[in-house]
């Protein structure tokens, strides 16, 4: 039997200690859901540091106040409001930490310049800073009376410990603010908002919605980013502005040019304007974008695994009064929620377009084994009628040989062979037709085959009570193309046409040059008819080889012309409401290259002579 590797002392203390921190952490989780007092709720993390790091003898957090570092909670209890025990930033071991935002551990205090001893007695620290995104809201710190009592294994519990009184304070900074008791219960409305809809456009007005009714602001405006992230030359993508509860119509074109907005943007910090003349030139910017007299604002980025997707920003109080920090950072909640949203709904769009590209082409891979399908059958069938072919047409060969040439049923025998020889070449054109080659393909000028194909149709058209409309762009590029097998494509869609208007319509051919996605250039020719229209139900079964609406329709004019225009390279595309007609849009690709049409031809010169 296969053995693990062996217990030792070391393993089993280390299971013991992530044990210990488990069970901690989960009775502390538990028991500050019981309480919504501050100062109790920072006691029992004090308390749960000295169990969670057993080596500690005492636990003490320090709260920022107004640049100074002030001692809240201590386990043991003690006076936490001592004077001596305030610091400034920068000053003592916890001021370092809350200055340089890291963990700092002190094996000696003896040894360590920046100890302010207050007669604790303490010979070794372990300070750790309580970080809210950037910024800083204290520390947590763990002593003891021996020397190199910590090491780097306990900054990872009391880091989760720090976390916790992160939340307490946050919770208590919300609860604590007169006149915004209501303000939890709008972010979770807004939040849930938010996460109900995957549609981005939905998710950027209720934000900024969301963003003006609950920061009161004049002007309230939401920003994502194309291209570069976290970069200021970045594009924007899309902005929503909502001035005074109403949306703007369109948006400033200049916001793409916006100093403050591409701070937010490239810095990915957060950014208040007050009314402090060194906040002037950029309140000048913001009032010259948006055309509003800004007199106070909060910027602050969009931000999902540390990339920045946008920013959100507001532009002066209706009330008149300026923003605070508070509104900063309740600015910055929402701004959270909105990111979040942001990215799922990218996520979902990437997703619903890799689903819809699997979904086209497997549509694909089903219309090529159709045609395959039908293209055996269709030699097998070919096969078939030519042997028996054969056999009559050299019995008709020898009983004209044998014939007394003026026995003037003789004719009637040249009749017979001349009719043979025409069911052999239409079998021949069948299998032409339904496995079109590749090669002697020529520049061909669509709009030519396209006036073939109507001068043909003309009598039909006009008996059909058909008015045809032609628009031609003007220097229309060529196609490589084998001008008989798009004849064909032509033809089938004119004829699908007029069947649809059975009491006479309008059908209008019209030819475009577009680029694709990819920027290559396109030739676009369009067939419009004013018929029945297509029920939305078949328009996924059109191109599908035997399906027709029509009573006695083979269905395979579309499914081969949707072959060929796949073979040269091009789509077809159909638009159809019922009782308004539909548009079939045949796109090829244009000729780029003068050469492309000589090297096909050399390869096959005489592929558009066949019979």
């Amino acid at each position: 039997m296969k053995r693990g590797p062996a217990s030792t002392p070391d393993t089993e203390a280390k299971l013991k200690r992530r044990l210990l921190e488990a069970e901690t952490l989960l009775g502390l989780a538990q028991r500050m859901t019981e309480t919504s007092n501050l100062n109790q709720a920072l006691d029992l993390i004090a308390n749960a540091a000295l169990r969670i790091v057993p080596t500690a003898q005492r636990a003490t957090i320090h709260t920022l106040v107004e640049g100074r570092l002030v001692p809240c909670a201590a386990a043991p209890a003690q006076n936490p409001t001592a004077e001596s025990a305030r610091m400034e930033l920068g000053r003592g071991v916890a001021g370092r930490v809350a200055a340089e935002r890291r963990p700092i551990c002190v094996p000696d205090t003896t040894r360590e310049s920046s100890f302010v001893d207050t007669g604790s007695g303490l010979r070794s620290l372990l300070v750790v800073p309580l970080m809210r995104r950037s910024r800083v809201l204290g520390t947590l710190s763990v002593g003891s009376a021996q020397v190199a009592a910590f090491t780097t294994e306990d900054e990872r519990p009391l880091s989760a410990l720090a976390a916790q009184a992160v939340v307490a304070l946050e919770i208590a900074r919300l609860d604590a603010q007169a006149g915004r008791a209501g303000e939890l219960a709008t972010l979770n409305a807004l939040a849930a908002a938010l996460s109900s809809t995957l549609d981005l456009e939905r998710i950027l007005t209720v934000g900024v919605e969301g963003i003006s009714h609950t920061l009161d602001a004049e002007v309230s405006l939401l920003v994502l980013v194309h291209g570069p992230e976290s970069q200021a030359e970045s594009q924007l993508e899309a902005h929503w502005v909502v001035q005074r509860g109403i949306p703007f119509t369109s948006p400033p074109p200049a916001l793409e040019e916006c100093g403050p907005i591409r701070q937010v943007l490239s810095s990915g910090q957060a950014l208040q304007l007050t009314n402090d003349p060194a906040d002037k030139s950029a309140r000048n910017e913001l009032s010259r974008v948006l055309n509003v007299p800004c007199h106070t604002a909060l910027l602050v980025p969009l931000i999902v695994r540390e990339r920045v997707l946008g920013a959100a920003a507001v532009i002066n109080r209706l009330n008149g009064t300026l923003f605070q920090e508070d509104d900063l950072a309740l600015l910055g909640s929402i701004a959270a929620s909105v990111a979040m949203a942001v990215e799922n709904a990218r996520l979902y769009a990437e997703v619903k377009g890799v689903a819809e590209e699997l979904k086209a082409s497997r549509a694909r891979l089903v219309q090529s084994v159709k045609l395959a399908a039908m293209g055996k059958l269709a030699a097998s069938v070919a096969h078939e009628i030519n042997n028996p072919l054969q056999a009559v047409q050299s019995c008709i060969y020898l009983v004209a040989e044998a014939a007394n040439p003026a026995d003037p049923n003789i004719r009637y025998l040249e009749i017979a062979r001349q009719e043979l020889d025409r069911i052999a070449r239409i079998v021949q054109r069948m299998l032409d037709f339904y496995r079109p080659g590749d090669e002697g393909r020529r520049p061909t000028a669509v709009g030519s085959l396209l006036d073939d194909v109507l001068a043909l149709m003309r009598k039909q058209l006009e008996q059909g009570h058909v008015t045809v409309q032609t628009d031609y762009e003007p220097d229309l590029p060529v196609v490589m193309a084998v001008a008989d097998h798009l004849k064909q494509v032509f033809l089938n869609i004119i004829l699908n046409a007029l069947e649809a208007m059975p009491q006479g319509g309008t059908l209008q051919v019209r030819t475009r040059t577009e680029q694709d996605d990819d920027g290559k250039q396109m030739v676009t020719i369009a067939f419009q008819d004013t018929g029945v229209g297509i029920p939305e139900s078949d328009l996924d079964q059109i191109f599908d080889p035997f399906y027709s609406t029509r009573p006695g329709g083979t269905g395979l004019g579309l499914s081969v012309s949707y072959d060929i225009v796949a073979r040269h390279g091009g789509r077809i595309e159909v638009e159809s409401q019922v009782g308004q007609g539909s548009t079939f849009t045949v796109i090829l690709p244009a000729r780029t290259d003068p050469r492309e049409g000589e090297r096909m031809w050399q390869t096959s010169p005489n592929e558009n002579n066949r019979e």
